[in-house]
């Protein structure tokens, strides 16, 4: 499975012109994988990562925070509070 992702990430890379990749020290992905299995994605993209609001999504890709008056990609507001979550 990770294959196939990073195939078509690097293929999605090609055909866009990218010619630069940079990647963080992912070595302990693999053992630290029950640590990473345990954190739960609910409700991820409908909390503001800046200020800790409940938003809404206003598109199926996009993420509004009426406390910020903000409108930030769903996937990345998702990502932002995993890693948070990551953290705790």
């Amino acid at each position: 499975m990770l294959n196939t992702i990073i195939h078509k990430f690097v293929k999605l890379c090609y055909e866009k012109e990218v010619s630069e990749i940079v990647v963080g020290d992912a070595s302990e992905i693999r053992e630290n994988n029950d640590k990473n299995a345990k954190i739960k994605e609910n409700y991820t993209s409908s909390v503001c990562p800046r200020c800790g609001s409940k938003g809404k999504r206003i598109t199926r890709g996009s993420f509004y925070c009426p406390k910020c008056n903000q409108i930030m990609n769903a996937d990345v507001v998702g990502c932002l509070n995993i890693a948070k979550k990551c953290k705790a």
